[in-house]
Parts: C-alpha cells; structure tokens; sequence
C-alpha cells in the first residue's frame, strides 16, 4: 500500500500552483471558476472498516473538484495511525483530488483524550497537506464563494475571556467581509438537534460568527462534523450542516443519519455512513447527503438543500464594523 510519501503524490503539481498563488495572511489561493463540485464529509478516524473504504472509493468516483474534510481522520494521532490514514482517506488525494481539511479534536488528542503533544500531532497533520502551509485556519475562493476554514479545538482551549480577542477571531472577522456567500467549515457543530450539544465554546463560537455574518444579510452555509450523524438546519441566514458519516468508530454500522430539514420536520434516525455533495453555479447551491442504503446495497440521494440567488445583496447591505 501507498506510504506517506505516496500520499503525497498527488498533491505535488497542486501544490507548486498553491506555492505560485499563496497570499499572506492564511488565504490560500482564488479559483475564478463559477461551476463546480465539491464534497464535504468527516470523522473518518479509526476502526477503518470495509465501509469506510467503500465509501472513500465512492468519492473518488464522483470526481469532485475538491473535497473538504471537517476533522478526525484520527483516534490518538499517532504516526501509525496516520500512517494508516496514508491507505485509506489517503487514496482521495492520490487520485489528484485536492482536499481541504480543518482539525478535528481527535488530531490533537492522545489517548484518554488528554491534549499534550500537539505541536508533534499537528505537524503529522501539516505533513499529509503541505498546501496549507501549516495554516491551522485558512481559506481559499472558487467564484462566487469564499471557504472559511477554522480550528474549532483551538477555540477550546481558550480561555473565556480569550475568545473575543483571540487572533483566530481577528482573522475570521477580517474574513467575513465582502460580497459573495460565505462557506464556514469547522469541526464542532455550533447547532444540534441530535448528539452531543453544544458547549460553551461552541455557543460563543456560533455567536461570533452569526454576529458576523448577520451584518450582510445575505446566507452564509456552515459545515461541521464531531457528531455521528446529518443534520440540515436552517436559522435564518444560516445554513448549519452537521456530516459525521466517515463511518469512524462504528465498525460494520456506519453512522447514524438524521434529517431535521429547513421545513422543522424531524424524521427517523438511521444508521447510515454519508458524505456531503455539493454543486455550485454562478448563483446557486445545491446540497444534499449521499447516504449508503444498508439493506439495498445502493447509494441513495437524499433531500436537496438549495441556496438560491446567493449573490443578489438585498437593501441594508453594510460592512461589518472593525
């Protein structure tokens, strides 16, 4: 099988074209393209079963552009285990497919789910995706859309007091400005009706950002995983989309899936391993879960979620104060 090295294979006239464009100021690179896809899914950490390799195959095969990945490719963060993570979500980017991660908790923990070490887990991290340039929050901009990528863990280890003035939060306000819709993508979910809920740093976190966005008047689409399970949210302005469906830590299961939809209704919950697909035009978004149906063996499409004429700026357009 591929080593680390392999891994990197595919990433190396990618990441000569990033090196070329990089920007200051965590901003990766600005992709003109209108008309894309791209995949969204996370917590793909260790057991690494049959399914979850089915479902990594399953996304190579639709060819996205990119792929984002909202954390916990890992248990503990050892190198073995990243080493095994080089065989399995490792094949993505082997396959020329960019992937565009945020950490996770589970890439900063040891076992027990003690924080220490985490200069070394992080380079063993920054090592499978030189193209962030060891940026622990970052974005990138295809057309119309700005990728906001943030390190929600980072957030936690905060202090109360600290969050408000944190440089992350600095730059996230920095980021948020200007037209176009905005893609957050962190690994804590900020809004959950299934699962784990909302922490305090989560909450303040929600606030910073919905603050934030709020001032544009115009959606803004928020991607997290952490929780096993799909959620479809809507809050006003804001699109919350929970996608923990890697299947990690649920041996021969899956992950479980739930539809709470724009509409309230809240459906049943099913054990189901899913990503996220998304397809963008010049002024639309299309989302919906692509979930493995266990008893037909078939990969079902679920309901779509749309973000419709998201460059149309409505009256009481401001910019956001500094």
């Amino acid at each position: 099988m591929a080593s680390m090295k392999g891994f990197s294979i595919g990433l190396v006239i990618f990441a000569l074209f990033l090196t070329s464009c990089q920007a200051q100021d965590h901003h990766l690179f600005d992709n003109h393209r209108t008309d894309y896809t791209f995949i969204v899914v996370g917590d793909t950490q260790p057991p690494t079963t049959d399914q979850q390799l089915m479902l990594i195959d399953q996304i190579i095969a639709e060819r996205p552009d990119f792929v984002i990945h909202v954390g916990d490719f890992v248990d503990i963060g050892t190198e073995e285990e990243w080493q095994r993570v080089d065989n399995s979500f490792g094949r993505v980017m082997q396959a020329g497919i960019p992937v565009y991660p945020v950490m996770g908790n589970h890439e900063y923990a040891n076992a027990g789910g003690s924080l220490t070490e985490t200069d070394k887990k992080n380079q063993l991290f920054f090592d499978r995706f030189p193209h962030l340039n060891s940026n622990r929050w970052y974005s990138f901009r295809y057309g119309n859309i700005t990728f906001i990528m943030l390190d929600s863990t980072h957030m936690h280890l905060l202090d109360d007091g600290q969050r408000q003035s944190d440089a992350q939060t600095k730059w996230f306000r920095k980021m948020v400005k200007g037209q176009g819709l905005k893609i957050v993508t962190l690994h804590h979910p900020m809004v959950s009706y299934y699962g784990a809920g909302a922490e305090l740093p989560e909450v303040e976190m929600r606030r910073i950002i919905k603050d934030a966005v709020e001032w544009y008047v115009f959606p803004a689409v928020v991607f997290s995983g952490h929780i096993h399970n799909f959620q479809a949210i809507n809050d006003g302005n804001m699109y919350y989309i929970v996608t923990g469906g890697g299947a990690g830590g649920k041996d021969n299961k899956g992950t479980p899936l739930l539809y709470n939809m724009m509409d309230g209704n809240r459906l049943d919950v099913f054990f189901r391993l899913h990503y996220v697909k998304a397809e963008v035009t010049k002024d639309d978004l299309m989302m919906q879960a692509i979930f493995f149906h266990n008893e037909s063996g078939q990969w079902i499409s679920g309901k779509k979620v749309i973000v419709a004429n998201y460059t149309v700026l409505p009256p009481g357009y401001a910019d956001y104060p500094d």
